[in-house]
């Protein structure tokens, strides 16, 4: 064989070990470099973390994975805007994953931009028919929208991929409560059972057992009214709905001494509430 030859093929293989050399060192900085910027996430140290993952994708800008942490780590620290840029980079880069389009939704949602939220959560659910954290965000927008029948619907499309979940049966019985507008007491029935399937859970919102309490006073239940009344204030002992509530149960147990003094604590505390004011008037007429 001409040495010549063997002599080339000789410095193509050093070439070849020494680029190998140099894609392995690159790889092992990267995974040490990634990995200690997850150790910040999971301990809370966003700043650090955000060091970290910028300056992967510096060196990486095309890193998705390093992109979407980013995105979590600003969305944790409350910038909002740099979240969603970076959720967006991040879907861009992965070609619309499901995962980066729900943050993105998520991130608009919490920047009060509801429109563009809704239509990035049709998008992810269009990806991933089943992402209940999505559509469970749809219902939460839509509630608070007061758009109760699309609301109910999302909501029931949630306990379909996940059944039985306290919160989602919360905004379920919610939903048709306000839609009960006949005050159907078939319906209410139901709604009220509800609401006792879920009674002991954790993670429902604050006001729960008020809500619970009138749901009871609706059926004429006035024993179990005042029993979730007595929950409700232990929770939140300012709460201008209990005292409004507690009036009224009082009226119909014929204390009126009780009612007004009811009243009076609900007007104090919520000054706006004409409907309190009009029965803190008529409380005052039977005197």
């Amino acid at each position: 064989m001409n040495i010549g030859i063997i002599i080339l093929v000789g410095i193509a293989t050093i070439i070849v070990i020494f680029a190998g050399l140099l894609l392995y060192k690159k790889i092992h900085r990267f995974e040490n470099l990634y990995g200690e910027g997850m150790k910040e996430l999971e301990a809370k140290n966003y700043a650090k973390a955000r060091d970290i993952f910028l300056e992967i994708a510096k060196k990486h800008p095309v890193c998705q994975e390093s992109l979407h942490r980013l995105g979590i780590i600003s969305f944790y620290l409350g910038d909002y805007e740099a979240a969603e840029l970076y959720f967006a980079q991040a879907a861009k880069n992965r070609n619309g994953c499901h995962i980066d389009l729900y943050n993105t939704a998520l991130s608009s949602q919490m920047k009060g931009e509801l429109d563009i939220a809704k239509k990035l959560y049709e998008k992810t659910i269009e990806v991933q028919a089943d992402d209940t954290d999505a559509i469970y965000n749809m219902g939460i927008i839509e509630y608070n929208q007061k758009s109760y029948n699309e609301a109910l619907q999302h909501f029931l499309r949630v306990d379909k991929f996940d059944p039985d979940k306290p919160i989602v049966l919360y905004y379920i019985a919610r939903c048709q409560e306000f839609l009960n507008v006949n005050n159907d007491q078939n319906l209410q029935q139901e709604i009220t059972e509800m609401y006792e399937k879920i009674m002991d859970e954790k993670g429902l919102p604050k006001d729960f057992f008020v809500t619970v309490a009138y749901s009871f006073a609706k059926l004429g239940n006035v024993k179990k009214t005042l029993i979730l009344l007595d929950k409700a204030l232990a929770v939140e002992p300012e709460n201008a709905k209990c005292y409004k509530l507690s009036a009224l149960t009082d009226l119909v147990q014929l204390k009126r001494d009780n009612a007004k003094h009811n009243i009076l604590i609900a007007v104090d505390l919520d000054p706006e509430d004409n409907e309190a004011k009009k029965l803190l008037d008529y409380i005052n007429l039977l005197y």
